[in-house]
């Protein structure tokens, strides 16, 4: 029986969906529930991700690629933050102990030190294809997760429109 679940938040459409599985779930085992959004810093037009690490001045810190805007990225974090907060408040409306966790940097590496580190007993996430077994075949964060993770993975197929 799971006492802590993660729920693998991409503020999506599928993020309702999670969500509800969560808190059925939670409900069911009185588990705790931590929401993880992974924000990917430094995208660019296109969403590849860029690996600032690569582009860091440690003394100033990162340096944006030119088609990177502070302003936007610092907008689009504060925004993505809110939300994830939003719906910690509703699953702790309902009365699950929830815990928001906002995350910069790689989407699979960060979810599985994450795993380990708050020892997950079950893992919720989302797809976002209707063929999402094709995605699984392919490569997706998805695919990565449920391989690697040490717990037990409950994907999600994306909504129904």
């Amino acid at each position: 029986m799971p006492k802590s679940i993660l729920a693998g938040i991409d503020l999506a459409a599928s993020s309702d969906q999670i969500i509800a599985a969560a808190q059925e779930y939670a409900e069911a085992f009185s588990a705790k529930v931590y929401l993880v959004h992974v924000a990917e810093v430094g995208l660019i037009p296109g969403d590849a991700a860029i690996d600032l690490s690569l582009l860091s001045d440690p003394i100033s810190g990162p340096d944006l690629p030119i088609n990177v805007d502070r302003d936007d990225e610092a907008v689009r974090l504060r925004a993505e933050h809110r939300a994830l907060q939003g719906l910690k408040t509703k699953l702790s409306d309902a009365g699950i102990g929830a815990t928001a966790l906002f995350i910069e940097g790689a989407t699979v590496e960060k979810l599985l030190l994450e795993i380990d580190r708050l020892d997950i007993d079950l893992v919720i996430i989302g797809s976002h294809s209707p063929s999402f077994l094709r995605d699984f075949f392919s490569g997706s964060t998805m695919k990565e997760v449920v391989r690697e993770a040490r717990c037990p993975v409950l994907v999600l197929p994306p909504p129904s429109d």
